[in-house]
This record gives structure tokens, sequence and C-alpha cells, in this order.
């Protein structure tokens, strides 16, 4: 190749490679805005936090660690001594996941007692609630969602 050839060649190169830095930039921002969107649409998806903070006596907070490192947990949130329901809210490196809740019964009492046990078994959320009834349900590790719901009288 001849000197001028060879500039030719380099100008043709530089402007191609031009173009595909501007593909990518342009693929990187749309993937970018698409990685936005999705997040935005998460958090819109998420339900609101029942428990502002927990206090270990009127709120009491408990968490389940999803895997050996400690970045994936489900933290369980309820009111021992009132029919609060059940707070569940998966996280993944300290960013919420999904939130989902266990309905209260709707019942007041001036005296009242609220055991809560949760666990883990597959790819479920097991959840027992025990007040004036016993609440069953299994929502999904995964993405939260109720599988199932089952309410029954408590045995004294």
């Amino acid at each position: 190749m001849h000197g001028s050839e060879k500039g030719a060649v380099r100008r043709a190169s530089s402007r191609a490679f031009g173009v595909c830095t501007s593909r990518m930039k342009t693929i990187v921002l749309v993937l970018f805005t698409l990685t936005l969107c999705g997040l935005s649409h998460v958090a819109d998806s998420v339900e609101k936090q029942w428990f502002g903070s927990v206090d270990g006596i009127f709120t009491k907070g408990e968490f389940i660690d999803l895997n050996t490192n400690a970045t994936e947990r489900l933290y369980i949130r309820y009111g021992p001594i009132s029919d609060s329901g059940v707070e569940l809210e998966r996280t993944a490196n300290n960013v919420v996941v999904w939130r989902a809740h266990v309905q209260p019964l709707g019942v007041e009492h001036s005296k009242y007692r609220h055991e809560v046990r949760v666990r883990i078994e597959d790819d479920k959320v097991l959840v027992t609630s025990i007040g004036a009834e016993q609440i069953y349900e299994v929502h999904s590790v995964k993405t939260g969602a109720i599988i199932s719901r089952k309410v029954e009288d408590v045995r004294r």
C-alpha cells in the first residue's frame, strides 16, 4: 500500500469507528433508559410500607437470609400486641424487590397477643399468623404473590 492509500484507509476506519461509537452510545442510552423504566416500574409495584419503624415492643422485626452472603433477605414485621397483619419484604443488595402483606383479621382487643411464624420451603414463604384466629398464607419467594390463604379458629 502506498502512503496515500494508508491514509485513506485510516480515515475510512475512523469514520466507521465513529459511526460504531455513535451507534454504541445510542444502544447504551436505550438500554439505560429501559433499565430505568424497568426499575421505576418495579418501584411502582411495591406495596406501601405498613411499619415505619421497629421498636421491639409495639412492632417486631425479624429477617431470614435467603443466601449465604446475606445479600438477599426476607424481612418480617408485625405488631405482637395488635391485630396488625404481617408485612413481608424481600430485598436484594438493600433494594426492595417486593413487599406483600398478610391482611389482619380486623378485630379489636384491649388485650391481644399476635404470634407470627415464617419459614421458607422450596420457593415458597409460609406464614402462620396466630391471633383471634389463625391465618395460614403462602407467598412466592420470587414475586411475593399470594398463592393461598386459609383462616381457622384458634384452638385454646
